[in-house]
């Protein structure tokens, strides 16, 4: 039988005197001032594998039972293996762990087709930002917007 190689990974908040990964970030943002529109009293967490930092999200409180997902991305050598939903599984309980009850998601994070994991019966709805409208969905039962 042939054995399969696993590499390891780890999400993990960045340290403050770490540089923020702006190269991944731009992948899902425009530009470098946008990001440092919301980045500074953000959290930062990175997925690295083999110590390479392979993806990133950012994760903003913006009341104490609310959180934003302002920005996920992966690598593009990365993407399509499952680091987006992955991402998406840790914010999703890390923001249970401070006991928020709504995720807001950018609506440029659909692209992920990963909406399906937050089918958590204890958040209470994920909204997700549309242009500058909001589409609020209630959990357990997700309703999922393409376009």
């Amino acid at each position: 039988m042939e054995k399969k190689e696993t590499k390891h990974q780890m999400i993990r908040q960045l340290r403050k005197d770490e540089k923020i990964p702006y190269d991944l970030l731009l992948l899902a943002d425009e530009t470098r001032e946008v990001i440092d529109k919301y980045i500074f009293g953000s959290d930062i967490f990175v997925l690295e594998q083999e110590s390479k930092t392979i993806a990133a999200y950012v994760l903003k409180l913006t009341d104490k039972n609310m959180v934003e997902i302002k920005n996920m991305a992966v690598a593009a050598e990365c993407q399509g293996q499952g680091m987006g939903k992955l991402l998406l599984r840790d914010a999703v309980c890390r923001a249970k762990g401070k006991g928020v009850k709504t995720i807001i998601i950018g609506q440029g994070m659909l692209q992920l087709n990963n909406c399906i994991c937050i089918r958590k019966k204890d958040l209470r709805c994920l909204i997700l930002r549309k242009a500058f409208s909001l589409i609020i969905i209630q959990s357990p039962f997700m309703k999922t917007e393409y376009n």
